[in-house]
């Protein structure tokens, strides 16, 4: 395998990473909107009647600027916190069964890159050897006509 084709080769790797990894991502996010979604459906919370200073303590609060606001509360951080558990789970498992195939795929490709290389010798071997007899045959026939130009003269003389 050539430098080249190493290249391209981490090349598609690297796009293949990236595209999984978007693909992992996006499917991580639609499973934890999904379970907030049922999760919010199974625990409706309850109207609460509101005094008039209730709603102006929450009018105060709205209007106050706090720190950073809690996003999640307990429950949906230990849902997430569960999700992201699965998930990762989830990612580890495709990647092992995908880290098999691609190496049973390479070692595929680079069974058949040999085949091709041997396929590619043996007819310059074959040539090779071809070539190397044709040039003993023709040193030895050259070696009889030397012989038998010199015989000649000498009995020419």
């Amino acid at each position: 395998m050539t430098d080249e084709e190493r290249r391209e080769l981490a090349e598609l790797f690297r796009e293949d990473d990236r595209l999984r990894a978007e693909n992992a991502d996006y499917l991580a996010r639609r499973k934890a909107e999904r379970l907030a979604r049922e999760n919010a459906e199974a625990e409706p919370s309850p109207p609460v009647e509101k005094s008039g200073n209730d709603r102006d303590q929450e009018n105060a609060m709205a209007a106050a600027p706090l720190g950073e606001p809690e996003v999640f509360n307990a429950g949906q951080c230990e849902t997430l916190a569960m999700i992201i558990a699965e998930a990762r789970k989830d990612w580890d498992a495709e990647a092992a069964t995908e880290m098999a195939a691609l190496r049973n795929e390479l070692e595929r490709l680079e069974q058949r890159v040999l085949n091709s290389v041997v396929r590619l010798i043996r007819p310059g071997e074959t040539a090779e050897a071809q070539c190397l007899a044709l040039n003993d045959r023709l040193a030895i026939l050259e070696g009889k006509v030397t012989t038998a130009i010199t015989h000649g003269r000498r009995k020419r003389v």
